[in-house]
């Protein structure tokens, strides 16, 4: 079980933050391959078959320092996902680029920041 307030974005060793929230998407598409002109049974109902998968991350955390402010959207970076109970051994990683970056500071508060990630192949 993976506790919210404990996982951990990292940009390859170096943690982002301990993230407020965190959205891991993994899609599939999906091919078509039955076709409403064959006169089997199978041409009545839609068909399909597993395509290529990606993968999205976005993230929001407490700025914690400068290196934040350096992340440059369109920058490929590694990405290491994990539980900071288990960091050692229990975490999914793969290569991604940052899609966008948002950091919001009001007078008297903490800054935040929102980073959106799109997966470069495997997520594994």
């Amino acid at each position: 079980m993976i506790h919210g307030g404990k996982i951990i974005v990292a940009i390859g060793n170096t943690a982002i933050a301990a993230s407020k929230s965190c959205d891991i998407e993994t899609v599939c598409e999906t091919i078509p391959v039955s076709s409403p002109l064959t006169s089997s049974s199978t041409g009545k109902w839609r068909m399909l078959i597993a395509g290529q998968k990606s993968w999205m991350v976005s993230v929001s955390n407490l700025v914690i320092g400068v290196e934040n402010l350096l992340l440059e959207v369109g920058t490929e970076v590694t990405l290491k996902i994990y539980d900071a109970d288990y960091a050692s051994s229990d975490y999914v990683t793969g290569s991604a680029i940052c899609t966008a970056a948002h950091i919001t500071a009001t007078w008297g508060n903490l800054a935040q920041g929102a980073w959106t990630f799109e997966g470069n192949g495997e997520l594994s």
